[in-house]
């Protein structure tokens, strides 16, 4: 697991959230908070994303505002984990389109967005509690992405083969 950095003093969900602001920033990336309860990537109603910039296009960090203020910094930590992963270049390190490299990287996204919230001084058992299920809910879509690509057709094929 990487250790990214800390921020390492306390801070409210305020700071915290002006913190992530201005570090994006720095690197072309707007913070964007808004005000829905979910918000779309590839057509999928997700709590938040991050896309990179690009060489002509400045990047975001997207969080669906209209939350419970755990459930918004909650994600908005996951998020900004993907954006240091990004930065680092350690995003190369798993290909997501197998499906446990997918689940394993959000797991240790997971993990260390705790880690950055436990550091602030922000993490409680809301938080803990909205963790594990949202790593719950991200193994159960990538089993069921996995079965929806297994093509049952092979067995039957292998079978007439006999």
């Amino acid at each position: 697991m990487i250790d990214y950095p800390l921020f390492n003093r306390k801070l409210t969900k305020a700071q915290f959230i002006e913190e992530i602001r201005r570090i994006l920033s720095k690197a072309s990336v707007k913070l964007v908070l808004k005000n829905s309860d979910r918000v779309m990537v590839d057509d999928c109603p997700c709590l938040g994303y991050f896309d990179p910039p690009t060489r002509t296009t400045n990047g975001e960090l997207v969080i669906a505002s209209d939350n419970p203020n755990d459930v918004v910094i909650s994600t908005l930590a996951h998020e900004y984990m993907h954006f240091l992963q990004w930065f680092f270049g350690t995003d190369e390190e798993y290909d997501d389109s197998v499906e446990d490299n997918y689940f394993m990287n959000e797991h240790e996204i997971e993990i260390n967005s705790l880690r950055l919230l436990k550091s602030c001084g922000l993490l409680n058992k809301n938080i803990i509690m909205f963790s594990k299920l949202n790593l719950k809910s991200m193994f159960m879509q990538a089993a069921f992405d996995y079965m929806a690509a297994f093509d049952i057709d092979d067995i039957d094929e292998l079978m007439e083969a006999n």
